[in-house]
C-alpha cells in the first residue's frame, strides 16, 4: 500500500497513475490529454498543427469553467511533459500545469476572461489559432 504524506506524494501518486507503462524505469507519457482530462470536460480546445507549440482550452467541472493553456515541444529538451524522468517529475508538471488553470463560476465569466482585451497580452492570443478558439468559447452555452 503507497502512503501519501504530502502533497507532492499526492500528484506522484496521481501521475503514476496516469502513465503507468507496466515496466520499470519506462513512462508511458507522450501526451497532454490525460493531464487536460483531469481538470473537467473539455468543451473548448485548440492545438497548434505542429512539431510544438501551444494547446489551449477549455474545462468544465462541477459547473465551473476552467481556462488550461500550455506550450509543449517535440522531444524531451524542449517538451516538458518528454522530459520527465520519473513519477515525482511527472507530478510535479501535473501540479505546475493545475496551478496555472484559471477558473470561472460561469459561462459568462469564462467568456468575458478570453474576451478581455489583456488576453492581448498573451502570446497565444497572436497565434493563427486564437480566433478559432474564441469562437469556440463564444458558442457555449
Amino acid at each position: 500500500m503507497t502512503t501519501i504524506n504530502t502533497e507532492k506524494d499526492v500528484y506522484t501518486v496521481l501521475a503514476k497513475s496516469l502513465y503507468d507503462s507496466g515496466k520499470e524505469g519506462y513512462l508511458n507519457a507522450y501526451d497532454y490529454d490525460k493531464i487536460i482530462d483531469l481538470f473537467g470536460d473539455v468543451v473548448a480546445r485548440v492545438d497548434t498543427n505542429d512539431y510544438q507549440g501551444d494547446t489551449l482550452a477549455i474545462v468544465k467541472k462541477n459547473g465551473r469553467y476552467g481556462f488550461v493553456a500550455f506550450s509543449w515541444g517535440s522531444c524531451s529538451g524542449c517538451d516538458a511533459l518528454q522530459a520527465c524522468e520519473t513519477y515525482e517529475e511527472l507530478g510535479q508538471l501535473i501540479q505546475s500545469i493545475e496551478k496555472d488553470v484559471v477558473w470561472r463560476d460561469s459561462v459568462e465569466g469564462m467568456k468575458s476572461y478570453v474576451n478581455n482585451d489583456d488576453r492581448t497580452l498573451s502570446h497565444y492570443a497572436h497565434m493563427e489559432f486564437w480566433d478559432n478558439f474564441k469562437s469556440q468559447v463564444n458558442a457555449l452555452t
